[in-house]
């Protein structure tokens, strides 16, 4: 009904936000620390094209996974999304692949 679509609005309007602020600072991989998976989903289905997107809590795509082992550079948008608030942070990434730096810095390894 009604409330679920008013729900999800704010989930909708934050996608954009995120995807506008990775699109003016050249952003190519978006990574999503909490396991909010609508998001990382409505993201992905939304704009796939343009980025690639990875969720550390529970992604188990292994073309992203084996995408993102590689010590290529690139300029990393960082996400977490809780209760219609937006966190975010750049981190650039050179000799260190995104799994890398995501074991080391996050402390979060695939099982």
């Amino acid at each position: 009904g009604p409330c679920q679509l008013q729900r999800i609005d704010p989930m909708i309007e934050a996608a954009k936000e995120v995807v506008r602020y990775a699109d003016e600072h050249d952003i190519d991989v978006i990574i999503v620390k909490n396991d909010i998976r609508p998001f990382t989903y409505l993201m992905d289905a939304l704009y796939y094209q343009n980025y690639v997107f990875y969720n550390i809590t529970y992604d188990r795509r292994t073309w992203v996974y084996h995408y993102l082992q590689h010590p290529e550079p690139h300029n990393c948008l960082f996400v977490s999304y809780y209760d219609d608030y937006l966190s975010t942070s750049i981190i650039p990434l050179e000799d260190i692949s995104v799994i890398q730096y995501i074991e080391n810095e996050l402390n979060v390894r695939r099982n």
